[in-house]
């Protein structure tokens, strides 16, 4: 399928032809294949589930079960039970870390985090750190961003409880082998390993059996499906250890007067009402990122970025954070002299949407010396054509007073 016949599926970038769209690692754009499956919910199957005997309702349920076994599918998981629908990676997250490793840090023990992980996969931790009387250490990175191994081995002990890790990072793009650090933490700790895969998920097949890792988390706007849905893979007798996040509504057996048997999981961490629409969407995105195909999708947006980094480097002013990180889906910079957001007022002015800001992720800026940076990110749907005219908004960008006063 070529990038204009691909173009033609996503109703935003049809309806808004003057725009350049280079924010995908915030939020992909939705093909029309998702939104007719959250269109076929509410016009065909607009019921609860999981709730009372009806047909309709019976029927609405085992398409929303369905989509539960395609994403079981489609991250190799053993079992549809161990796929928890949540609102998105950070609703997962949080419930990893407040549902399991709350109710079982000790004073003393370890959680091992690094600096470039999104504040999503970073605060949580933070908190029940506190809590617990736990200690969070910090993992060196390489030059790349990525997970130091060397360091990593140093810092594993008995008190390690926690290792949790992006798959790829969101500012960088810097890629950590969940397989390969698995291997290493297994050997050195008994710790519980956590793999945000937010960015990955589009990038990679991800296997999470092979990737041994204990939890795997994930956002459906980030792979072209709604927002508001999201998934946690956790290991089935992880799962059985750990405690519901939300309590409510048909998570449940039974209610006493004074206590409740639970359902197992998944259903005991899916309280109340679910995102059903967006259930039906999550499964239309895995059916058009399986249509796609990973590699076709992976080499499209090399030679793009490839490209846009070429001609970027012809300008004098460009201050590049990860140029070197030839498998990134991302280009993070900055315009000497000029604050990123006023840059990004300039680029928004020529109609090219990027990322300006701390990106979640100020652990890292940090380290980067600065407080705020740009970010533009590719995806099947990105031109040569559509990176000429970001090429153009940044010598525009680059002389800003000008641009801003004339």
């Amino acid at each position: 399928m070529n990038t204009n016949t691909l173009r033609a599926l996503f109703p935003m970038i049809v309806n808004n032809p003057e725009m350049v769209y280079l924010d995908t690692a915030a939020s992909a754009m939705t093909p029309q294949s998702v939104i007719d499956a959250i269109n076929s919910y509410y016009s065909y199957h607009n019921t609860n589930v999981s709730r009372g005997v009806d047909k309709k309702i019976y029927e609405t349920t085992m398409l929303y079960e369905a989509v539960r076994v395609k994403a079981q599918h489609f991250i190799g998981a053993k079992a549809s039970s161990e796929i928890i629908f949540t609102r998105g990676a950070t609703t997962a997250l949080n419930t990893i870390a407040f549902g399991f490793a709350e109710k079982m840090l000790e004073a003393g023990d370890e959680i091992l985090l690094n600096i470039a992980e999104h504040h999503a996969n970073i605060i949580p931790w933070q908190v029940i750190a506190k809590r617990a009387n736990a200690k969070i250490i910090y993992v060196d990175l390489r030059a790349d961003g990525s997970i130091d191994p060397a360091d990593l081995e140093k810092k594993l002990n008995t008190k390690t409880k926690i290792v949790t890790f992006a798959h790829i990072t969101n500012v960088l793009g810097s890629y950590n082998d969940p397989k390969a650090l698995a291997t290493l933490i297994r050997a050195k700790s008994a710790a519980y390993i956590v793999v945000d895969g937010a960015q990955a998920i589009t990038q990679y097949e991800v296997d999470v059996q092979e990737l041994d890792c204990d939890f795997y988390v994930f956002s459906g706007h980030k792979m072209f499906g709604p927002t508001g849905i999201g998934v946690l893979y956790g290991k089935h007798a992880v799962l059985e250890r750990m405690d519901p996040f939300e309590y409510g509504g048909d998570m449940n057996h039974t209610v006493t007067k004074q206590n409740t048997e639970y359902k197992e999981a998944p259903h005991k961490f899916e309280a109340g009402t679910m995102m059903i629409a967006e259930v039906f969407g999550l499964g239309a995105a895995i059916d058009f990122m399986e249509r796609i195909g990973t590699e076709a999708k992976n080499a499209h947006i090399a030679e793009i970025r490839t490209y846009a980094i070429a001609k970027m480097q012809r300008l004098d002013n460009i201050i590049f954070y990860n140029a070197a990180n030839t498998d990134a889906a991302t280009i993070s910079f900055n315009i000497r002299d000029v604050h990123a957001h006023d840059a990004a007022t300039v680029f928004s002015n020529e109609d090219v949407v990027v990322r300006a800001g701390h990106h979640c992720a100020q652990l890292l800026l940090e380290k980067l010396e600065t407080t705020s940076s740009l970010r533009a990110s590719f995806s099947v749907y990105s031109t040569k054509k559509e990176v000429d005219k970001f090429i153009s908004a940044c010598e525009k960008a680059s002389d800003f007073l000008d641009v801003l006063f004339r």
